[in-house]
Protein backbone atom coordinates (compact mmCIF):
# COMPACT_ATOMS: atom_id res chain seq x y z
CA UNK A 1 0.00 0.00 0.00
CA UNK A 2 2.51 2.14 0.55
CA UNK A 3 4.79 1.86 -2.40
CA UNK A 4 1.01 2.55 -4.16
CA UNK A 5 0.93 5.97 -2.23
CA UNK A 6 4.18 6.38 -3.41
CA UNK A 7 3.62 5.83 -7.03
CA UNK A 8 0.57 7.44 -6.89
CA UNK A 9 2.64 11.07 -5.68
CA UNK A 10 5.05 10.61 -7.74
CA UNK A 11 2.75 10.55 -10.80
CA UNK A 12 0.73 13.56 -9.54
CA UNK A 13 4.18 15.29 -9.58
CA UNK A 14 4.93 14.37 -12.90
CA UNK A 15 1.49 15.62 -13.86
CA UNK A 16 2.14 18.98 -11.83
CA UNK A 17 5.36 19.59 -13.99
CA UNK A 18 4.18 18.62 -17.30
CA UNK A 19 1.01 21.29 -17.01
CA UNK A 20 2.88 23.54 -15.44
CA UNK A 21 5.08 23.39 -18.85
CA UNK A 22 2.22 23.38 -21.45
CA UNK A 23 -1.23 23.81 -19.68
CA UNK A 24 -2.67 24.67 -23.44
CA UNK A 25 -1.24 21.60 -24.94
CA UNK A 26 -2.03 19.57 -21.77
CA UNK A 27 -6.08 20.61 -22.40
CA UNK A 28 -5.57 19.71 -25.84
CA UNK A 29 -4.46 16.38 -25.64
CA UNK A 30 -6.65 15.53 -22.64
CA UNK A 31 -9.90 16.21 -24.71
CA UNK A 32 -8.41 14.43 -27.67
CA UNK A 33 -7.45 11.04 -25.78
CA UNK A 34 -11.74 11.81 -24.62
CA UNK A 35 -13.02 12.13 -28.22
CA UNK A 36 -10.32 9.17 -30.36
CA UNK A 37 -11.53 7.04 -27.63
CA UNK A 38 -15.06 7.21 -28.26
CA UNK A 39 -14.86 7.25 -32.30
CA UNK A 40 -14.29 3.73 -33.12
CA UNK A 41 -17.15 2.60 -31.08
CA UNK A 42 -19.38 5.22 -33.07
CA UNK A 43 -17.75 3.60 -35.95
CA UNK A 44 -19.44 0.14 -35.02
CA UNK A 45 -22.35 1.68 -33.84
CA UNK A 46 -22.96 2.71 -37.88
CA UNK A 47 -21.65 -0.92 -38.91
CA UNK A 48 -24.24 -2.19 -36.70
CA UNK A 49 -26.81 0.16 -38.29
CA UNK A 50 -25.81 -0.41 -42.11
CA UNK A 51 -25.81 -4.47 -41.04
CA UNK A 52 -29.57 -4.17 -39.26
CA UNK A 53 -30.64 -1.76 -42.89
CA UNK A 54 -29.65 -4.34 -44.94
CA UNK A 55 -31.50 -7.26 -42.92
CA UNK A 56 -34.31 -6.04 -41.44
CA UNK A 57 -35.66 -2.74 -42.94
CA UNK A 58 -38.05 -2.69 -45.85
CA UNK A 59 -36.72 -2.35 -49.07
CA UNK A 60 -38.10 1.07 -50.38
CA UNK A 61 -36.36 2.47 -46.62
CA UNK A 62 -33.17 0.86 -47.79
CA UNK A 63 -31.97 2.61 -50.12
CA UNK A 64 -32.72 5.86 -47.95
CA UNK A 65 -31.15 4.73 -44.60
CA UNK A 66 -28.24 3.19 -46.43
CA UNK A 67 -27.46 6.34 -47.65
CA UNK A 68 -27.69 8.34 -44.46
CA UNK A 69 -25.41 5.82 -42.76
CA UNK A 70 -22.91 5.36 -45.37
CA UNK A 71 -22.36 9.60 -45.53
CA UNK A 72 -22.63 9.69 -41.57
CA UNK A 73 -19.89 7.14 -41.88
CA UNK A 74 -17.35 9.10 -44.19
CA UNK A 75 -18.02 12.20 -42.35
CA UNK A 76 -16.88 10.21 -39.41
CA UNK A 77 -13.66 8.67 -41.24
CA UNK A 78 -12.95 12.17 -42.35
CA UNK A 79 -13.22 13.71 -38.54
CA UNK A 80 -11.27 10.57 -37.37
CA UNK A 81 -8.35 11.11 -39.69
CA UNK A 82 -8.14 15.10 -39.26
CA UNK A 83 -8.28 14.28 -35.30
CA UNK A 84 -5.64 11.59 -35.00
CA UNK A 85 -3.25 14.28 -37.33
CA UNK A 86 -4.17 16.83 -34.55
CA UNK A 87 -3.62 14.84 -32.06
CA UNK A 88 -0.02 13.41 -33.27
CA UNK A 89 0.60 17.54 -34.12
CA UNK A 90 -0.39 18.18 -30.45
CA UNK A 91 1.30 15.22 -28.76
CA UNK A 92 4.61 16.67 -30.72
CA UNK A 93 4.41 19.84 -29.33
CA UNK A 94 3.70 19.17 -26.21
CA UNK A 95 6.06 16.92 -25.64
CA UNK A 96 8.54 19.30 -27.04
CA UNK A 97 7.72 21.88 -24.65
CA UNK A 98 7.98 19.51 -22.05
CA UNK A 99 11.07 18.73 -23.24
CA UNK A 100 12.10 21.97 -22.72
CA UNK A 101 10.65 23.02 -19.85
CA UNK A 102 12.23 19.91 -17.73
CA UNK A 103 15.73 21.19 -19.30
CA UNK A 104 15.20 24.55 -18.04
CA UNK A 105 14.02 23.27 -14.73
CA UNK A 106 17.38 21.61 -14.55
CA UNK A 107 19.15 24.01 -15.50
CA UNK A 108 18.44 26.27 -12.90
CA UNK A 109 18.80 24.25 -10.82
CA UNK A 110 22.68 23.27 -11.89
CA UNK A 111 22.73 27.23 -11.32
CA UNK A 112 22.24 26.97 -8.05
CA UNK A 113 25.37 24.50 -7.38
CA UNK A 114 27.62 26.68 -5.14
CA UNK A 115 31.47 26.14 -6.12
CA UNK A 116 32.78 24.21 -2.65
CA UNK A 117 33.99 21.28 -4.12
CA UNK A 118 32.27 19.50 -1.54
CA UNK A 119 29.17 20.52 -2.72
CA UNK A 120 29.01 20.88 -6.36
CA UNK A 121 30.27 17.70 -6.72
CA UNK A 122 27.84 15.70 -5.07
CA UNK A 123 25.56 17.38 -7.34
CA UNK A 124 27.23 17.22 -10.56
CA UNK A 125 27.29 13.60 -9.92
CA UNK A 126 23.60 13.55 -9.75
CA UNK A 127 23.20 15.84 -12.72
CA UNK A 128 25.03 13.57 -15.02
CA UNK A 129 22.49 10.62 -14.10
CA UNK A 130 19.60 12.89 -14.01
CA UNK A 131 20.26 14.57 -17.76
CA UNK A 132 20.09 10.69 -18.67
CA UNK A 133 16.72 9.73 -17.59
CA UNK A 134 15.39 13.16 -17.71
CA UNK A 135 13.07 12.17 -20.84
CA UNK A 136 11.12 9.55 -18.55
CA UNK A 137 9.29 12.31 -17.33
CA UNK A 138 7.98 13.02 -20.95
CA UNK A 139 7.03 9.09 -21.70
CA UNK A 140 5.63 8.74 -18.49
CA UNK A 141 3.14 11.69 -19.04
CA UNK A 142 2.79 10.57 -22.45
CA UNK A 143 1.83 6.92 -20.64
CA UNK A 144 -0.49 8.49 -18.72
CA UNK A 145 -2.81 9.97 -21.53
CA UNK A 146 -2.68 6.35 -23.34
CA UNK A 147 -3.54 4.74 -19.94
CA UNK A 148 -6.46 7.12 -19.81
CA UNK A 149 -7.49 6.26 -23.61
CA UNK A 150 -7.14 2.26 -22.52
CA UNK A 151 -9.35 3.12 -19.67
CA UNK A 152 -11.73 4.80 -21.68
CA UNK A 153 -11.99 2.07 -24.53
CA UNK A 154 -12.97 -0.62 -21.40
CA UNK A 155 -15.29 1.25 -19.97
CA UNK A 156 -16.74 1.73 -23.77
CA UNK A 157 -16.79 -2.04 -24.09
CA UNK A 158 -18.32 -2.88 -20.75
CA UNK A 159 -21.50 -0.66 -22.18
CA UNK A 160 -20.99 -2.80 -25.34
CA UNK A 161 -21.28 -5.89 -23.38
CA UNK A 162 -24.10 -5.23 -21.04
CA UNK A 163 -25.88 -4.51 -24.16
CA UNK A 164 -25.49 -8.41 -24.79
CA UNK A 165 -25.68 -9.47 -21.16
CA UNK A 166 -24.88 -7.74 -17.87
CA UNK A 167 -23.54 -10.98 -16.73
CA UNK A 168 -21.35 -11.18 -19.59
CA UNK A 169 -19.68 -8.09 -19.15
CA UNK A 170 -18.98 -8.45 -15.64
CA UNK A 171 -17.41 -11.45 -16.65
CA UNK A 172 -15.28 -10.17 -19.31
CA UNK A 173 -14.26 -7.40 -16.84
CA UNK A 174 -13.00 -10.16 -14.29
CA UNK A 175 -10.92 -11.70 -16.44
CA UNK A 176 -9.18 -8.44 -16.94
CA UNK A 177 -7.59 -9.41 -13.42
CA UNK A 178 -5.47 -12.92 -14.29
CA UNK A 179 -4.59 -11.34 -16.93
CA UNK A 180 -2.83 -8.76 -15.20
CA UNK A 181 -0.84 -10.76 -13.35
CA UNK A 182 -0.19 -13.17 -15.66
CA UNK A 183 2.01 -9.95 -17.72
CA UNK A 184 2.88 -8.66 -14.30
CA UNK A 185 4.58 -12.37 -13.37
CA UNK A 186 6.21 -12.59 -16.99
CA UNK A 187 7.88 -9.15 -16.78
CA UNK A 188 9.20 -10.13 -13.01
CA UNK A 189 10.55 -13.36 -14.92
CA UNK A 190 12.04 -11.09 -17.19
CA UNK A 191 13.81 -9.20 -15.08
CA UNK A 192 15.08 -11.63 -12.79
CA UNK A 193 16.15 -13.59 -16.03
CA UNK A 194 18.63 -10.25 -17.57
CA UNK A 195 19.63 -9.60 -14.28
CA UNK A 196 21.08 -13.37 -13.89
CA UNK A 197 22.19 -14.26 -17.53
CA UNK A 198 24.22 -10.90 -17.31
CA UNK A 199 26.10 -12.26 -14.17
CA UNK A 200 26.37 -15.78 -16.24
CA UNK A 201 27.77 -14.17 -19.37
CA UNK A 202 30.33 -12.11 -17.66
CA UNK A 203 31.84 -15.70 -16.48
CA UNK A 204 31.53 -17.31 -19.17
CA UNK A 205 33.24 -14.17 -21.35
CA UNK A 206 36.10 -14.42 -18.71
CA UNK A 207 37.07 -17.95 -18.87
CA UNK A 208 36.36 -17.95 -22.66
CA UNK A 209 39.16 -14.95 -22.49
CA UNK A 210 41.71 -16.58 -20.62
CA UNK A 211 42.28 -19.29 -23.76
CA UNK A 212 43.25 -15.40 -26.01
CA UNK A 213 45.06 -13.74 -23.90
CA UNK A 214 49.06 -14.42 -24.27
CA UNK A 215 49.94 -14.43 -21.04
CA UNK A 216 46.55 -16.47 -19.00
CA UNK A 217 47.78 -18.87 -22.16
CA UNK A 218 51.19 -19.28 -21.06
CA UNK A 219 50.38 -19.51 -16.86
CA UNK A 220 47.74 -22.35 -17.70
CA UNK A 221 50.31 -24.17 -20.03
CA UNK A 222 52.59 -23.51 -16.68
CA UNK A 223 50.59 -24.66 -13.92
CA UNK A 224 48.24 -26.96 -15.82
CA UNK A 225 44.84 -24.81 -14.89
CA UNK A 226 43.72 -26.19 -19.06
CA UNK A 227 41.04 -29.03 -17.32
CA UNK A 228 39.87 -26.23 -14.50
CA UNK A 229 39.62 -23.21 -17.07
CA UNK A 230 37.28 -25.57 -19.19
CA UNK A 231 34.74 -26.94 -16.36
CA UNK A 232 34.70 -23.96 -15.02
CA UNK A 233 33.94 -22.05 -18.52
CA UNK A 234 31.51 -25.61 -18.87
CA UNK A 235 29.78 -24.90 -15.36
CA UNK A 236 29.19 -21.52 -15.97
CA UNK A 237 27.66 -22.23 -19.75
CA UNK A 238 25.86 -24.82 -18.26
CA UNK A 239 24.30 -22.46 -15.77
CA UNK A 240 23.02 -20.08 -18.40
CA UNK A 241 21.41 -22.39 -20.43
CA UNK A 242 19.47 -23.98 -17.18
CA UNK A 243 18.84 -20.12 -17.03
CA UNK A 244 17.62 -19.48 -20.45
CA UNK A 245 15.61 -22.76 -20.78
CA UNK A 246 13.28 -22.41 -16.82
CA UNK A 247 12.57 -18.58 -18.26
CA UNK A 248 11.63 -19.80 -21.57
CA UNK A 249 9.31 -22.85 -19.87
CA UNK A 250 8.00 -20.65 -17.36
CA UNK A 251 7.28 -17.27 -19.98
CA UNK A 252 5.96 -20.08 -22.18
CA UNK A 253 3.52 -21.25 -19.56
CA UNK A 254 2.05 -17.86 -18.61
CA UNK A 255 1.75 -16.48 -22.02
CA UNK A 256 -0.27 -19.35 -22.95
CA UNK A 257 -2.47 -18.97 -19.83
CA UNK A 258 -2.78 -15.03 -21.22
CA UNK A 259 -3.78 -15.94 -24.02
CA UNK A 260 -6.52 -18.72 -22.98
CA UNK A 261 -7.87 -16.59 -20.78
CA UNK A 262 -8.06 -13.04 -23.36
CA UNK A 263 -8.60 -14.57 -26.17
CA UNK A 264 -9.93 -18.53 -25.76
CA UNK A 265 -12.00 -17.87 -23.08
CA UNK A 266 -13.39 -14.16 -23.34
CA UNK A 267 -14.67 -14.92 -27.08
CA UNK A 268 -16.01 -18.41 -26.71
CA UNK A 269 -18.26 -17.02 -23.84
CA UNK A 270 -19.13 -13.80 -26.20
CA UNK A 271 -19.86 -15.96 -29.03
CA UNK A 272 -21.99 -18.63 -27.31
CA UNK A 273 -24.06 -15.68 -25.80
CA UNK A 274 -24.54 -14.36 -29.03
CA UNK A 275 -25.54 -17.27 -30.73
CA UNK A 276 -27.81 -18.14 -28.29
CA UNK A 277 -29.47 -14.83 -28.13
CA UNK A 278 -29.53 -14.79 -31.67
CA UNK A 279 -31.32 -17.84 -31.92
CA UNK A 280 -34.09 -16.69 -29.22
CA UNK A 281 -34.52 -13.48 -31.60
CA UNK A 282 -33.20 -11.55 -28.63
CA UNK A 283 -30.68 -9.75 -30.70
CA UNK A 284 -29.95 -8.44 -34.30
CA UNK A 285 -26.96 -9.52 -36.05
CA UNK A 286 -26.01 -5.93 -36.14
CA UNK A 287 -25.99 -6.23 -32.40
CA UNK A 288 -24.03 -9.38 -32.37
CA UNK A 289 -21.90 -8.19 -34.76
CA UNK A 290 -21.57 -4.30 -32.39
CA UNK A 291 -20.60 -7.22 -29.01
CA UNK A 292 -17.86 -8.87 -31.31
CA UNK A 293 -15.72 -5.57 -32.80
CA UNK A 294 -16.08 -4.50 -29.15
CA UNK A 295 -13.70 -7.38 -27.65
CA UNK A 296 -11.13 -6.93 -30.15
CA UNK A 297 -11.27 -3.41 -28.78
CA UNK A 298 -10.89 -5.11 -25.08
CA UNK A 299 -8.67 -7.00 -26.07
CA UNK A 300 -6.28 -4.52 -27.46
CA UNK A 301 -6.89 -1.94 -24.70
CA UNK A 302 -6.51 -4.40 -22.09
CA UNK A 303 -3.09 -5.21 -23.10
CA UNK A 304 -2.09 -1.84 -23.91
CA UNK A 305 -3.02 -1.14 -20.10
CA UNK A 306 -1.38 -3.88 -18.88
CA UNK A 307 2.02 -2.79 -20.63
CA UNK A 308 1.87 0.97 -19.49
CA UNK A 309 1.35 0.21 -16.15
CA UNK A 310 4.85 -1.85 -16.42
CA UNK A 311 6.24 1.16 -18.41
CA UNK A 312 4.80 3.54 -15.29
CA UNK A 313 6.34 0.81 -12.35
CA UNK A 314 9.60 1.04 -14.02
CA UNK A 315 9.57 4.95 -14.36
CA UNK A 316 8.74 5.39 -10.90
CA UNK A 317 12.43 5.34 -9.83
CA UNK A 318 13.31 7.84 -12.52
CA UNK A 319 10.38 9.97 -11.62
CA UNK A 320 11.50 9.65 -7.37
CA UNK A 321 15.95 10.57 -9.00
CA UNK A 322 14.59 13.71 -10.76
CA UNK A 323 12.30 15.18 -7.65
CA UNK A 324 15.16 14.60 -5.36
CA UNK A 325 17.28 16.14 -7.71
CA UNK A 326 14.84 19.21 -7.94
CA UNK A 327 13.81 19.43 -4.28
CA UNK A 328 17.78 18.99 -3.21
CA UNK A 329 18.92 21.62 -1.03
CA UNK A 330 22.14 23.43 -1.42
CA UNK A 331 25.31 22.22 1.88
CA UNK A 332 26.35 26.05 1.72
CA UNK A 333 24.25 29.09 1.74
CA UNK A 334 26.63 31.34 -0.40
CA UNK A 335 28.31 30.59 -3.68
CA UNK A 336 31.28 32.47 -5.19
CA UNK A 337 34.42 32.57 -3.42
CA UNK A 338 33.48 32.07 -0.27
CA UNK A 339 35.38 29.64 1.63
CA UNK A 340 33.72 27.05 3.88
CA UNK A 341 34.41 28.92 7.49
CA UNK A 342 37.18 26.96 9.62
CA UNK A 343 38.81 28.35 13.44
CA UNK A 344 42.47 27.80 12.86
CA UNK A 345 44.80 28.19 16.02
CA UNK A 346 47.85 28.05 17.34
CA UNK A 347 48.64 26.28 20.97
CA UNK A 348 51.89 26.07 22.73
CA UNK A 349 51.49 23.81 25.65
CA UNK A 350 54.16 23.78 28.76
CA UNK A 351 57.03 25.25 26.12
CA UNK A 352 60.73 26.18 27.54
CA UNK A 353 63.27 27.53 25.50
CA UNK A 354 67.05 28.24 26.14
CA UNK A 355 69.76 29.76 23.37
CA UNK A 356 72.75 27.25 22.92
CA UNK A 357 75.38 28.09 25.48
CA UNK A 358 73.50 29.55 28.20
CA UNK A 359 71.85 28.12 30.74
CA UNK A 360 69.25 30.64 31.25
CA UNK A 361 65.67 29.96 30.01
CA UNK A 362 64.28 32.62 27.80
CA UNK A 363 60.77 30.99 28.35
CA UNK A 364 60.34 27.90 30.30
CA UNK A 365 56.79 26.02 30.85
CA UNK A 366 54.60 29.02 28.45
CA UNK A 367 51.30 27.09 27.67
CA UNK A 368 49.32 29.71 25.71
CA UNK A 369 47.12 29.52 22.08
CA UNK A 370 47.70 31.95 19.65
CA UNK A 371 43.77 32.47 17.34
CA UNK A 372 43.46 33.39 13.94
CA UNK A 373 43.25 37.49 13.68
Amino acid sequence: MKKLRDFLEQYRFSLRITYAASRKYCVWQFVLTLVLSALPFANMYLWKCIIDVLLNAEMSDRFMWLTVYFSMYALLYAVTTLLRKAAKFVSFQFNDRVNVYVENLLINKYKEVDLAFFDSGNKADKLSYINSIKYSMVSLSQTGFDTLECCLILIYSFIAFCTVHVGLACLLMALFVPIILCKMKMNRLRVRYDEDSSVCNRRVEYFKSQFKQKNSIADIKLYGLKEYFLSKYEEAWQELYQKKKKHTLLSTILLMIQLAISHFASSVLLYGVCIIRLSKQLMTVGDATYAVSACSQFHSAMNNLVDSLIYMEYSYKSMSAVREFLEMTSDVRRGGDTAPHFEHTIEFSHVSFRYPGTEEYVLQDCSFTLRAG
